[in-house]
């Protein structure tokens, strides 16, 4: 598994195919990650948490601090009936894995002078960037 971390290009030898990996997303790719992140995160700000559907993966898992980290639909949806309203989803950075298929987002969680974090990980699916981890911190 790829965590992220910068790799040297990497040429793979299949029989006698040449395969390259690419190092980099896009910037198409990358726009269109933070695009969804932006939309994920103003609707979660206003409070509207059925928008999680559009954005999580088939097989994600959704982790809440107090909680045990959820991996079915019916799981994932009592800990989204938890989530605290009023606060704040505000992006503060991201990155990409090498091998593409994966990236990372995470920011603040602002109500008044209550400060808390979140982290998404992406993965790129056929129809588009899905959350793969959803991490909610709320002190």
């Amino acid at each position: 598994m790829d965590y992220g971390i910068d790799h040297e290009l990497v040429l793979l030898s299949v029989q006698t195919k040449k395969i390259v990996l690419t190092k980099r997303f896009s910037e198409k790719e990358k726009q269109m990650l933070k695009q969804a992140e932006e939309k994920l995160n103003d609707q979660l700000s206003k409070g509207n948490f059925t928008v999680y559907k559009n954005y999580l993966s088939a097989n994600s898992r959704f982790n809440l601090n107090g909680f045990l980290p959820a991996v079915n639909k019916n799981k994932q949806q009592q800990l989204i009936d938890s989530i605290p309203q009023g606060f704040e989803f505000s992006s503060e950075g991201n990155d990409f894995s090498s091998s593409n298929d994966l990236a990372f987002t995470y920011g603040s969680l602002k109500k008044g002078k209550t400060i808390s974090n979140y982290m998404h990980l992406w993965r790129r699916e056929k129809k588009g960037w899905k959350i793969a981890a959803e991490i909610l911190r709320f002190d």
